[in-house]
């Protein structure tokens, strides 16, 4: 916290950090400690991002969980911490899917919708989960640079702790060895795009 991310990794962990042209800049990071009472949920979205490998050198099955909703009128946009990012079967992520929705009912997965993915889509309908396909525009940075406003103006806000991996592969996009929390976080938050934070309203005839 004294000396920052940027030179924390690089003196301490050493690694390689790069100066300047992400497009997630570390000072940009809103944490929270917990959600306010006052905040009103619209919905609950978890991007998921799949690897259907468990070699140690494949990337990560991981999903990252967030609530939108509205915050003094304002449209507000929470990361959930503790996201899943862990070497996954089919059957396994099938499964913490299932937990994740079975704490959160009105959950809903966004799933990228090409090659094996399709069958893996398939079979988490099968198993009463609440998913989506999307087909992705652009490459992974693009699709970053797309939702990045929303995290620069604040919009997005991040769990004060068990969201360190994901803010690291974030704020060192592009570097790090692994960015599957990254592509997890940017199909929730392009979800939520797409979707529209609205007010309810009833309408009486």
């Amino acid at each position: 916290d004294k000396i920052g991310h940027r030179a924390w990794m690089r003196e301490m962990r050493l690694k390689v950090v790069p100066e300047e042209g992400q497009p997630i800049k570390e000072e940009w990071i809103v944490r929270y400690q917990e959600i306010p009472k006052q905040f009103r949920r619209m919905m609950e979205i978890t991007g998921v991002d799949l690897a259907i490998s468990e070699k140690e050198t494949a990337d990560f099955t991981a999903m990252v969980s967030v609530t939108a909703g509205f915050l003094d009128g304002k449209p507000k946009i929470y990361v959930l911490p503790m996201p899943v990012h862990d070497h996954l079967t089919l059957h396994e992520t099938t499964e913490r899917a299932r937990l994740i929705q079975a704490s959160m009912p009105s959950m809903r997965f966004y799933v990228e919708d090409v090659a094996y993915q399709k069958a893996a889509i398939e079979v988490m309908k099968k198993a009463w989960i609440n998913v989506t396909g999307v087909h992705p525009i652009g490459d992974k940075r693009a699709r970053l640079e797309t939702v990045a406003p929303r995290i620069q103006d604040g919009t997005v806000e991040f769990a004060q702790n068990g969201l360190e991996d994901l803010i690291g592969q974030l704020i060192n996009f592009g570097i790090e060895e692994h960015d599957d929390l990254v592509d997890a976080l940017v199909y929730a938050l392009l979800a939520v795009m797409s979707r529209g934070i609205h007010e309810k309203k009833v309408t009486w005839i």
